[in-house]
């Protein structure tokens, strides 16, 4: 396994990769530092599995969901080809910066190891996002927050704006360390609603297909190509089949109920034993989900889906 971490913050040219062993210690104490940082997860399979390095990276796929919601702030976003790597990688910088938050960007070994041809993009022409370092030493607070709860950014070493850092749990407004129990569950929820904030600067998901229908295709990471084809080769013999990608993980966009109301049945085919379904099933209770799990090393193939779609459709 591998994992690369591009602070953005406090070393701003620091880039790590650390060994499978120590992965899950070192992302989850970086992610408690509650900074701007982006991280880029792409895993192989164990070499004692016999495997060789394909999809079941996706297995980590939604970690971070499961890890960090509870108790501090992440967000995550995966993506679905080698060229889409670069606007996810790009997106995944400009929700740490807006938003002070760790981010999580997912890839498979398909994608890390993968390439297509990509026009580069004309750089002055992307959206753009500042970067803006707090300067005025009158009334600073290290944990006040703006409209998106987003704290200050203090370059390391500016005079007259010391304040302490690191991952032990801080007093509100002032960041001095607390260990009061209210504090604690005021600064977790602050972190929660920041988190969930993201939700106001990211679309919701388009849906290939009809608006209403039978059944609902959600894909994510790798699986966009082989649901795709899937879905394209159903809806030729004339059923109601419409499939959807996500890049967002967490927090998840807004509509995506209004979406799940128009379908009978939503199937997630993921290359894992059914996180993101997991969470779908939690956060909208009210919607029929179907998990579709594959764990053998191997992408979907698009025969696979279709005769799953097929099956689910005949019941």
């Amino acid at each position: 396994m591998k994992l690369e971490i591009f602070p953005l913050g406090r070393v701003a040219s620091a880039r790590a990769v650390v060994n499978s062993g120590s992965t899950s210690v070192v992302s989850t104490t970086a992610v408690r530092l509650s900074d701007p940082i982006a991280f880029h997860t792409s895993v192989t399979t164990d070499s004692s599995s016999r495997l060789t390095p394909l999809t079941e990276s996706l297995t980590l796929g939604v970690r971070p969901l499961n890890v960090t919601t509870a108790s501090f702030g992440c967000t995550s976003i995966a993506a679905s080809s080698a060229a889409d790597a670069f606007d996810c990688a790009f997106e995944a910088c400009r929700i740490a910066v807006e938003y002070m938050t760790p981010v999580i960007l997912l890839s498979d070994n398909y994608i890390a190891n993968g390439s297509e041809p990509w026009k580069l993009p004309d750089l002055e022409k992307l959206p753009s996002f500042t970067v803006r370092f707090h300067t005025e030493t009158e009334n600073f607070e290290p944990f006040g927050r703006n409209e998106k709860l987003a704290r200050p950014w203090v370059k390391p070493g500016t005079p007259g704006l010391q304040h302490r850092i690191g991952g032990l749990e801080k007093e509100n407004l002032t960041g001095n360390i607390s260990y009061d129990p209210d504090n604690h569950e005021l600064m977790t929820r602050l972190r929660q609603e920041k988190v969930f904030k993201v939700r106001e600067s990211i679309p919701t998901p388009e849906v290939d297909g009809p608006e209403h229908g039978d059944l609902l295709v959600v894909g994510w990471g790798g699986t966009k190509g082989g649901i795709k084809s899937a879905s394209d080769t159903v809806r030729a013999k004339g059923l109601a089949v419409a499939n959807m990608h996500m890049r967002h993980l967490w927090p998840l966009p807004n509509g995506l109920d209004a979406i799940f109301s128009r379908f009978k049945a939503i199937l997630v085919p993921e290359l894992n034993m059914g996180q993101l379904w997991r969470v779908l099933r939690s956060e909208y209770p009210q919607h029929n989900f179907i998990s579709y799990p594959k764990v053998q090393g191997r992408p979907f193939r698009s025969s696979e889906l279709v005769d799953r779609i097929q099956s689910i459709l005949e019941q």
